[in-house]
């Protein structure tokens, strides 16, 4: 019949702690076949999931099936929020008309494997949030991501912090305009595939908080970006506290708004080139250098000698708490500058 030519199935393996297992949020149908565990998931004609069950079952669910109408176009937030799950492996799995995967696996704290090797992407246009606290997730292998259409990317990887390393060689990015968060809270995160980040800019106006506390990492080339139509490039690379160079060359920066906290507490950073930087008197530039070694404000002054000191101060009690600026106590202040003195990297030099 035409209803069934219009319905595909996919069939997703996921491996679920051993527990009774109740559905969070509204993704999830949930039933129990006689001979396997599947979930199933229908939408209605709002395109939003129509009912939800519970699946009292303490054994531990192994394979999932699911069952979508052809026409569905949005996958946003399919497994939000979903703690339970620690290992999925999309096996058939090619639908090419969905446009937005944001927050698809948002939320997902305890996932630690994710097989996508068969995802079809080619004509998705948001994945923000879509890995977006992925806490427990080491690696990811995204090499059969078609990201030619993609426009949202921001926080798209933003609290993996598990994240050892990432290979995303294979990203068109032509047409992002959000990279903002990208990789923001990649705490553990060490290299990138290749060391460089090949990553068409040219389009992007948002590049705030992209390495937010990046702090394992060493090394960084994004030699290639291309920053013309970037507005805000507020703290960049703040807390990048182990990168000891960087080189811009094709920072332009004269639409740039915001570059406040920019490079704030790159501590190691010894080697900057920004040559076609460009601050405006309007631009916001507060503890742009804030907490770097006292060589680099000084070489940054000489070059920008027209700029306000407060770009070179040090902050105090301004710190980022889940995307809001939030003003911390000075008991907390203290605290992270005992933590800091405990960071074996300091004494590698």
């Amino acid at each position: 019949s035409i209803e069934d030519y219009k319905r595909h199935y996919y069939q997703i393996k996921i491996e679920l702690k051993p527990r009774t297992y109740y559905v969070k949020g509204n993704q999830f149908i949930n039933c129990k076949d006689e001979d396997e565990s599947y979930i199933h998931i229908y939408f209605n004609n709002d395109k939003h999931e129509k009912k939800i069950f519970t699946l009292d079952n303490k054994e531990e669910i192994e394979k999932i099936k699911i069952k979508i109408d052809y026409d569905f176009k949005s996958f946003k937030g399919l497994f939000k929020d979903c703690e339970d799950i620690k290992g999925i492996k999309f096996i058939k799995f090619n639908r090419k008309n969905i446009i937005d995967m944001s927050e698809m696996f948002s939320g997902c704290k305890n996932i630690k494997y994710m097989g996508l090797e068969n995802f079809k992407t080619d004509n998705v246009h948001n994945m923000s949030y879509m890995f977006y606290n992925c806490s427990s997730l080491t690696n990811i292998y995204l090499t059969s991501f078609n990201t030619i259409n993609v426009k949202n990317m921001q926080n798209m990887f933003d609290g993996c912090s598990s994240m050892i390393a990432l290979d995303i060689q294979s990203f068109d990015t032509s047409n992002v305009i959000y990279m903002n968060d990208m990789f923001s809270e990649c705490k553990s995160l060490i290299f990138f595939t290749n060391d460089i980040l090949v990553f068409n800019t040219e389009n992007v106006i948002n590049m705030s908080y992209m390495f937010y506390n990046c702090s394992s990492l060493k090394y960084l080339n994004i030699n290639n970006f291309i920053t013309n139509k970037v507005i805000d490039i507020s703290y960049m690379f703040y807390n990048c506290r182990k990168i000891r160079e960087l080189n811009l060359p094709n920072f332009h920066t004269s639409n740039v708004m915001d570059m406040s906290y920019m490079f704030g507490k790159c501590k190691k950073l010894i080697k900057l080139n920004i040559p076609n930087f460009v601050i405006k008197n309007e631009t916001r530039i507060k503890y742009m250098f804030s907490k770097c070694n006292n060589n680099l404000k000084d070489k940054m002054k000489n070059k920008f000698k027209n700029v306000n000191n407060i770009a070179f101060d040090d902050e105090r009690t301004e710190m980022k708490y889940n995307n809001n600026m939030i003003m911390d106590s000075d008991l907390e202040y203290e605290k992270s500058l005992d933590e800091e003195l405990f960071d074996e990297d300091i004494f590698d030099e």
